[in-house]
């Protein structure tokens, strides 16, 4: 679990104003999407204190996964279950199942520069594909994890995962992803 990298599609084109520096480092931009990654990383390294999946080896992979962020979007997160409502079962499978809810806080894709910070755009609509048994299986949960990264980052049209969470009460551990309409995960 080395790398993570995604490219972002046409629909994850996050809104920008006309900046071409970084408010915070007063730096040039390095890249066309405006995501200053020494300033962002830095942000993200002062938060690490500040939540926790009470599991270190998760932990350990959403925060490498934050220190090499590249863009927006490009990171995973730890997100609380109690963010999501209007949880709606969609189908199982044989190793899970996958509802569709509303992320209250949604994706941080928009810059603020009154705040100097990236804003969050909920509510937004996600998919959360519980994997059975991953509190016990946790390598091959995240291997799930970090193949649906490699998919993601070579084929724009596979739903993006945005973090994980976990279900107080099975303990399994639960992806974040992008809601794919039509139940396709391919658009």
């Amino acid at each position: 679990m080395e790398r993570f990298s995604l490219s972002l599609t046409k629909k994850y084109t996050p809104m920008y104003n006309s900046l071409t520096e970084c408010p915070q480092c007063n730096l040039k931009f390095k890249c066309p999407d405006k995501w200053c990654s020494d300033c962002e990383i830095k942000n993200f390294k002062s938060n690490f204190g500040n939540w926790t999946s009470r599991n270190w080896k998760l932990d350990k992979v959403i925060r490498r996964s934050q220190s090499n962020a590249k863009g927006p979007l490009n990171y995973l997160e730890w997100i609380p279950l109690t963010e999501f409502i209007d949880v709606k079962f969609i189908a199982e499978g044989g190793f899970g199942c996958v509802e569709s809810a509303i992320w209250n806080l949604g994706p941080r894709w928009t810059y603020e520069p009154s705040s100097r910070k990236w804003e969050r755009s909920g509510p937004y609509n996600v998919a959360l594909k519980t994997v059975n048994d991953s509190h016990q299986y946790l390598q091959e949960f995240l291997n799930e994890v970090q193949a649906h990264y490699i998919c993601t980052s070579e084929d724009n049209h596979i739903p993006h995962c945005f973090g994980i969470t976990q279900n107080p009460k099975s303990k399994d551990y639960i992806m974040v992803l992008e809601y794919a309409h039509y139940g396709s995960l391919r658009y």
